[in-house]
C-alpha cells in the first residue's frame, strides 16, 4: 500500500508526515528533474528508509543518485523446531552464506539444509534447535541494486515439531488446459519448503495408462517445475500426478491429478 506525498515548494528544511497508519513503513524520497512524476534511477537524487511502528521519529534524508541503502535483517520467526523465516527490510537477490549459531559458551553451530527467497522473506530448514537462544548470520547479501551487505540478528529457538502435511498452494497449468508442447512444462508451489526428492511426479496416458517418468528441477524461490522425460503424444489426454512429503515425513494428503491434453499443430512437430 502506498501513498505518494505531492510538495511543489518547500519553505524550510523540516517537513512532517502526519496521521500515516500504525505500521511499520518505508519511505522513499527523491527529487523529480524531469518532472515526470516517477523516479528514474541513477539520473535523480533518492533515498529510502524504513521506519519501525513509532509514535513518532526524525530522520535526516541524505540523497544520492542511486539507492545504496544496505538490505538488514528486520525479524526472525521459530516457525518449528526445523523451520525458520526470516524478514528482511528490502527484497533480496542472493545470499552467500547462512550460519546459525547458539549464543551460550558451546556456540552450537546448526546446519542450514535449505533456504528460498522469496523477496523480502526468506524461509529455512536447519538442524532441529533447542530452547536456546541463537544468532543467524547473513554473509555477503546482496539486494535487487547489488547493495552488499552483511546482518545478524538475535531469535529463540523452539521444540516444537511440523505436523502439518504440504500441500500444493498453485500450479499452472490448471486442470482440464490444453498446451501447446510435447514437453510441457508444469510449475508448482507449496505451502513449505520441500526438497525435491521428496515428490513423486510422473505423467500418465489415460486412455493406455502408459506411464512417462518425470523430470523435476526449482528456482532458489522455491516454485518446482516438472516435465516428462520424453515428448508427450500430440492430442491425446494425459494426467500428471504429484505426490510429496515434508522433511519430517508429514505426506501430503491427497494425490494431485492434473489433466491436460497437448495440441500442437502438424507443421510445428515436424
Amino acid at each position: 500500500d502506498s501513498t505518494l506525498i505531492y510538495q511543489r515548494k518547500l519553505s524550510d528544511s523540516n517537513f512532517v508526515f502526519e496521521d500515516l497508519n500504525f505500521i511499520d513503513h518505508i519511505l522513499e524520497f527523491y527529487i523529480d528533474k524531469n518532472k515526470n512524476q516517477k523516479y528514474d534511477y541513477g539520473k535523480e537524487p533518492f533515498f529510502k528508509k524504513y521506519v519501525s511502528i513509532n509514535n513518532a521519529v526524525t530522520i535526516d534524508i541524505e540523497m544520492s543518485y542511486a539507492d545504496t541503502i544496505k538490505p538488514k535483517i528486520k525479524s526472525v520467526k521459530t516457525k518449528w523446531q526445523n523451520q525458520i523465516e526470516i524478514i528482511c527490510s528490502e527484497p533480496i537477490k542472493v545470499i552467500s552464506q547462512i550460519s546459525i549459531v547458539s549464543i551460550d559458551s558451546l556456540e552450537i553451530t546448526k546446519n542450514v539444509e535449505k533456504y528460498i527467497i522469496q523477496a523480502e522473506k526468506i524461509k529455512l530448514i536447519c538442524e532441529d534447535l533447542d530452547t536456546l537462544q541463537y544468532k543467524i548470520i547473513f554473509a555477503d547479501f546482496t539486494d535487487a541494486k547489488d547493495n552488499l551487505s552483511c546482518d545478524s540478528i538475535l531469535f529463540d529457538g523452539k521444540t516444537l515439531q511440523d505436523t502439518i502435511p504440504p500441500e500444493i498452494m498453485e500450479y499452472f497449468p490448471r486442470n482440464n488446459a490444453t498446451v501447446s508442447e510435447l514437453l510441457p512444462i508444469f510449475e508448482l508451489e507449496f505451502n513449505e519448503i520441500i526438497f525435491a526428492k521428496d515428490i513423486v511426479a510422473k505423467f500418465v496416458e489415460v486412455e493406455t495408462n502408459r506411464q512417462i517418468e518425470a523430470e523435476i528441477s526449482e528456482n532458489m524461490t522455491g516454485k518446482f517445475f516438472v516435465k516428462p522425460t520424453k515428448k508427450l503424444n500430440n492430442m491425446t489426454s494425459y494426467k500428471l500426478q504429484i505426490f510429496a512429503k515434508d522433511k519430517k515425513n508429514n505426506q501430503q494428503k491427497n494425490l494431485l491429478e492434473i489433466n491436460f491434453i497437448p495440441i500442437v499443430r502438424k507443421n510445428i512437430v515436424e
